[in-house]
């Protein structure tokens, strides 16, 4: 090997010592290598769902306010009444709810209903087998035809806009049901969360409210506005969301 070029006895020797020296991964090495790519597919992971959530917010807003719209237009078609809680008799199914009255409005066909077959919060029900789609503000703003309840302060036929409820009470919210039970009547008499703010009446989980979006819940207003609220600040009636008479 003396009588070879200096170039090739050097390039001889890196090759002998890289190959003679290298070695594999420790187990411990290895561990460290797995928890890392874990550490960071998990912080990807929360990232992915928090932008995911954040879109469905997003979402849900514009199709809350473009629902709620509907209302004024179909208001504008009957002398200025809004749609009643549903049409018939009797409650569904033998009735059909505002949430069927008001498909066409939303381009559905008349079988279609808003939040039940189509047009639902893409947000996933923070209620066990819970359904998301949206109620109105019942009785204080959509109310029941004359004559379709034997209890009177619910026989108080369709509203008319802007009459003796205040702008910021809410049109409709996030819910599990197409009806959110007013506070008005069915009074705030427990905490259903435990923050020390009640929040639900003895009947109903926040009145049918749905905080789905990491705790809050979208409302649509009388005065066209959107808010973003926690159970506190709906068991608290923040800027008169529930819409006490004026």
């Amino acid at each position: 090997m003396a009588n070879l070029p200096p170039e090739l006895l050097r390039n001889t020797r890196i090759k002998h010592c890289a190959s003679g020296g290298s070695k594999g991964f420790t187990l411990i090495e290895m561990l460290v290598v797995i928890v890392i790519c874990v550490t960071l597919a998990a912080w990807l992971y929360a990232g992915l769902q928090q932008s995911r959530k954040k879109a469905n917010t997003v979402k849900c807003m514009a199709q809350l306010k473009s629902i709620g719209g509907s209302f004024f237009l179909y208001a504008a078609d009957n002398n200025g009444a809004f749609p009643t809680m549903f049409k018939g008799g009797a409650p569904a199914p033998a009735a059909r709810y505002w949430t069927y009255t008001l498909g066409p409005y939303n381009g559905l066909s008349s079988n279609e209903g808003i939040g039940v077959t189509s047009l639902c919060c893409p947000e996933k029900s923070s209620e066990p087998n819970g359904t998301s789609m949206y109620g109105a503000n019942y009785p204080t703003v959509i109310a029941l035809e004359k004559g379709q309840s034997g209890t009177s302060y619910l026989d108080i036929s369709s509203k008319r806009l802007g009459i003796g409820v205040d702008s910021r009470a809410f049109l409709l919210v996030d819910a599990t049901s197409a009806a959110v039970y007013s506070p008005n009547i069915w009074g705030l008499t427990r905490d259903a969360d435990g923050d020390g703010v009640n929040d639900s009446s003895a009947s109903f989980v926040y009145n049918r409210v749905d905080f789905r979006h990491s705790g809050r819940a979208n409302f649509f207003l009388l005065n066209g506005a959107m808010v973003s609220l926690t159970t506190a600040q709906w068991g608290r009636n923040e800027n008169n969301v529930w819409g006490r008479p004026l």
